[in-house]
């Protein structure tokens, strides 16, 4: 429903997965279907809606510490959050999430980039950068035509046209606007049409697109969820160090392995010991910080693991902790404290 702009039916559809999440306290996945929602009231008009969806995403990351939710980046939260400000007006906002988006921006991916590019965009044009405004609508749209994001072209030509209106490139703006309805009219996209034609003068009616409220998170039951949460991993982590170091002994007495069979027994217990995020998992390089992978790049990631653990085993088949502390980290839990 959300490609085909049918942004009312999309939110209705979400509101009852948040109904079943909301159930079984799943906080990655209500922070998930919020940034859907948000977009979802990004697409169709409704900014402030969307900024509710956006901040409560970063209420549910603060509260329960994560880096991100599930297939979105923070960063790409606060792209979405400041692209939604400047719709509003709150250049102020609009500011601050669009530099807290910039500090992240390597983690950005598809539509993030995409809401990025855009705020940037806007927070030049405040600044009466108009060149550099230019230059990052450009980069936007690159990554909407590599990316194939079809939806996205016609709303970045509306976005752009306005914007060619707003510093007095009227030719250049009515050029884009009807390039960008032969897209929309090409793709079915009836409600950018409509609005890229009511820029272009013309008497058309232009559907009103009401996204209904969906249910309020009570921060109060967060908190205690997520004390309750913070108890209950203590638990499971301290019996997954004990049940990782009974492996880990048990690898280290069989002398007659080699160092490569010893490194590949360790990286394997990690695995199997400790959680690793499905989606977005992460090693810290020589610089300390931290590289997404995403699925594709998973075998790299462990290939990569294999390799430091052998530099932390010497000839005797004895592991250095002190190299370790330099060489290796996993994406949730450090071995490190565990070894010690």
């Amino acid at each position: 429903y959300y490609m085909r702009e049918d942004y009312v039916k999309a939110a209705k559809y979400l509101s009852k997965a948040l109904d079943y999440v909301f159930d079984i306290k799943d906080y990655r996945e209500i922070g998930m279907t919020f940034y859907n929602m948000a977009i979802v009231c990004i697409m169709s008009g409704n900014y402030e809606d969307a900024i509710y969806y956006l901040e409560m995403i970063l209420s549910i990351i603060a509260v329960l510490n994560f880096h991100d939710m599930h297939y979105h980046s923070l960063p790409g939260v606060y792209a979405a959050l400041s692209f939604a400000c400047f719709k509003i007006n709150d250049d102020v906002k609009g500011t601050e999430y669009c530099n807290k988006a910039g500090e992240g921006e390597a983690l950005l991916k598809y539509d993030e980039i995409v809401f990025y590019g855009l705020a940037r965009s806007m927070s030049y044009e405040r600044d009466g950068k108009t060149d550099k405004a230019v230059e990052s609508y450009m980069r936007a749209f690159a990554v909407v035509n590599v990316r194939e994001l079809e939806i996205f072209v016609p709303f970045f030509c509306h976005e752009y046209g306005m914007f060619l209106k707003r510093i007095g490139k009227n030719d250049e703006a009515k050029d884009i606007f009807e390039k960008g309805i032969v897209i929309a009219e090409d793709k079915k996209y009836l409600y950018r049409k409509s609005l890229m034609q009511r820029e272009l003068g013309e008497d058309v009616e232009v559907k009103q697109m009401k996204i209904p409220k969906t249910r309020n998170i009570d921060l109060d039951i967060l908190l205690n969820y997520a004390e309750q949460k913070k108890i209950f991993n203590k638990m499971q982590r301290r019996m997954s160090e004990i049940n990782f170091l009974n492996s880990v002994q048990k690898i280290l007495v069989q002398t007659h392995k080699t160092i490569e069979e010893i490194a590949l027994e360790f990286s394997n217990c990690v695995k199997n010991f400790f959680y690793v995020e499905k989606i977005f998992i992460f090693y810290k390089d020589a610089k300390m910080e931290p590289i997404f992978l995403d699925e594709i790049e998973k075998e790299n990631y462990e290939n990569v693991f294999y390799e430091r653990i052998k530099k932390c085993i010497d000839d005797n088949g004895i592991i250095d902790k002190e190299i370790i502390k330099e060489e290796v980290e996993t994406g949730c839990v450090s071995i490190i404290p565990i070894l010690n």
